[in-house]
């Protein structure tokens, strides 16, 4: 069994961490919460749910003028691509033919889900689909069964 051991970051790179989150915290307020920072020898990797594909655009531009940056690595994705995902998702489950749509809100990976559905198995059913979507964090399932 090999352990990994958790080093600490490096002077330069906890210097440059704090930088990276101040740009962004300038740029994006409300989405810094949300965005994990690692950095490592100038190399800095942004993962996490941001609001707007803009905002998921604009982080790694933000981030690549801060002065020390190398490289920048955007593994983000935004509220919207995980509203389609969840959406497609469930749709795309054959046993959702014919059904109405599901409506799908999230925020920062947080996903509402709300219409009807035909039974209680459809309500459970759209709710493990939208767990499985990369991105999600959690779900809310305020769908009502009924035709």
């Amino acid at each position: 069994m090999v352990q990994e051991a958790v080093l600490p970051m490096a002077e330069a790179d906890v210097d440059l961490w704090e930088d990276v989150h101040e740009a962004l915290l300038l740029a994006e307020p409300t989405a810094v919460s949300a965005i994990q920072i690692s950095v490592e020898d100038g190399v800095v990797v942004l993962e996490g749910v941001v609001r707007t594909e803009v905002a998921r655009q604009l982080a790694p531009v933000v981030v690549s003028t801060v002065p020390g940056v190398k490289r920048v690595i955007s593994r983000l994705t935004s509220d919207t691509d995980i509203q389609i995902r969840v959406a497609s998702a469930i749709m795309a489950d054959r046993r959702f033919q014919g059904s109405k749509p599901v409506q799908v809100e999230s925020f920062l990976g947080n996903v509402r889900l709300r219409g009807r559905v035909p039974s209680a198995e459809h309500k459970i059913l759209a709710e493990q689909i939208a767990r499985q979507v990369p991105g999600v964090r959690d779900v809310i399932n305020e769908l009502t069964v009924g035709p």
